[in-house]
């Protein structure tokens, strides 16, 4: 068996870019070999693939818990994002100018990620130029002052 970065030409062992040295003994092989799935075993626990399963399971198993914590990380910055989205809107909401008259800024309701129902192409476009067109409406009016 051998890691990721080691393979076999002939009766050569040889090691990929990570060993810069172009031969070695069979101990050096073996040291640098235990070094590699020490590696890889510390980033299988933290994904949280138990250690029975990393050394006598399944080759695969590694690469379902690696995905699976790539996802985790990914769904943790959106919720972060998010949380940075309400915690600005709630910002904008205290000190906003109440002279012109009081508009809600903060969301009554979750703010929806589109992930259920995907939006047409004329929808998306419409969204957009009333957007754009608040916003220069916006710009107008804080001008004319």
């Amino acid at each position: 068996m051998y890691a990721k970065g080691f393979y076999r030409k002939g009766n050569e062992e040889i090691c990929s870019d990570r060993v810069k040295q172009k031969s070695l003994s069979f101990y050096e092989f073996c040291k640098q070999f235990k070094e590699e799935l020490e590696k890889i075993c510390s980033h299988a626990l933290v994904a949280g693939m138990p250690y029975d399963l990393f050394w006598h399971g399944e080759n695969q198993a590694l690469d379902y818990y690696l995905e699976k914590h790539n996802i985790e990380i990914k769904n943790a910055n959106i919720q972060a994002h998010l949380q940075s989205i309400y915690f600005l809107k709630a910002l904008q909401e205290v000190w906003q100018d109440t002279s012109e008259g009081y508009k809600q800024i903060f969301p009554e309701q979750p703010i929806d990620l589109g992930l259920d129902k995907p939006k047409s192409i004329e929808e998306q476009e419409r969204e957009n130029e009333e957007r754009i067109k608040e916003f220069f409406a916006s710009i107008k009016n804080k001008g004319a002052k």
